[in-house]
């Protein structure tokens, strides 16, 4: 694991210069760390040796206090003398990450990333799994270029599309506007669909109202096209949405008002890229295209399957901060 974010942590920095285990930290540590908050409590996945026997050679080191919490499922704690600090130590349940490893390889053309690659990045679903049960929520905003590639030595965009497959939606770049975009789209699908983060790139090069609605991995697994095998490019999923029609929408805020943009769109054929994507034919292009540039929307986008505009219309009037905008 990478731990040159936590350098600051003289706990976590004695048991990297002690021991030779594999390690994972997950939970709200991870979290507060990134943003230079003292973190009390520490949770810890060790591989490939005995959680209790690893949290009793912890609390050797420290002069700690050992507690056994569950031993059915491996969970232990070691109280530093402090009373204040403790660390929570445990294997990973059933070997969940060695089976999903392999499930994952079965799953994906993973050609060109080596398990150790591919395990971190499924500890950072772990992580999220944790995040959204401490805060019993399944929508979060979240950055992905820099703490999270540097706190894993990896790219967070397969935990996304994973995720979602567990009813856990999360937004890339920290876009909160993309995020209660999200919130709103599974709302009005009553939960029986999932949002994709597709975003504006480029016109297609041969149908005038069709744009490559594209994201570096995030979207659901679930609605790739039957016939692609998906593949991971650079750490990032790469595979094409099934045919169809959705709806696009983006909830943004611009000098103290509130707008949510809503427009159905279909699928078309069109050129095979890496990453997620879909390429959307609109009926008039060139009028949503204008609607974007002159704002108040940026290039981020969301979409769910089906035609749920009428939905997020009628939502728009019982807010009455909130302007419902379309290019009809």
């Amino acid at each position: 694991m990478n731990f040159q974010i936590i350098k600051s942590d003289e706990i976590l920095n004695k048991i990297l210069e002690t021991f030779d285990e594999e390690l994972y930290l997950v939970g709200g540590s991870v979290r507060d760390l990134f943003f230079g908050k003292v973190s009390l409590d520490r949770d810890l996945i060790v591989i490939g040796t005995d959680a209790r026997v690893f949290a009793l050679k912890v609390a050797e080191l420290f002069e700690a206090t050992f507690i056994p919490l569950d031993e059915e499922n491996r969970i232990y704690r070691v109280v530093m003398p402090d009373k204040i600090n403790y660390l929570d130590i445990t294997n990973p349940i059933a070997n969940d990450l060695e089976k999903d490893l392999i499930w994952l390889k079965e799953t994906f053309d993973c050609t060109g990333h080596d398990d150790e690659c591919l395990k971190k990045m499924l500890t950072i679903v772990y992580y999220y799994e944790n995040l959204a049960k401490d805060n019993d929520c399944n929508v979060i905003s979240s950055e992905c270029w820099t703490g999270i590639t540097s706190g894993w030595g990896a790219n967070p965009c397969l935990a996304m599309t994973l995720l979602a497959a567990k009813d856990i939606f999360v937004t890339c770049e920290w876009d909160m506007h993309m995020t209660i975009t999200n919130a709103l789209l599974l709302s009005a699908s009553r939960g029986t669909a999932k949002p994709i983060q597709g975003e504006f790139t480029t016109r297609h090069p041969e149908n005038d109202n069709a744009e490559l609605l594209w994201h570096c991995g995030p979207f659901p697994l679930k609605y790739k096209a039957p016939e692609e095998k998906p593949w991971l490019y650079n750490t990032k999923p790469s595979f094409r949405l099934k045919d169809g029609q959705y709806t696009i929408a983006r909830f943004q805020a611009d000098k103290g008002k509130y707008y949510l943009f809503a427009k159905e769109f279909n699928t078309c054929d069109g050129p095979k890229t890496f990453g997620t994507y879909m390429w959307a034919e609109f009926k008039d292009w060139a009028k949503v295209e204008r609607k974007i540039i002159e704002g108040p929307y940026i290039h981020h986008m969301s979409e769910i399957p089906g035609n749920l505009t009428e939905y997020l219309k009628e939502f728009t009037k019982y807010i009455d901060d909130v302007e419902f905008d379309t290019v009809d």
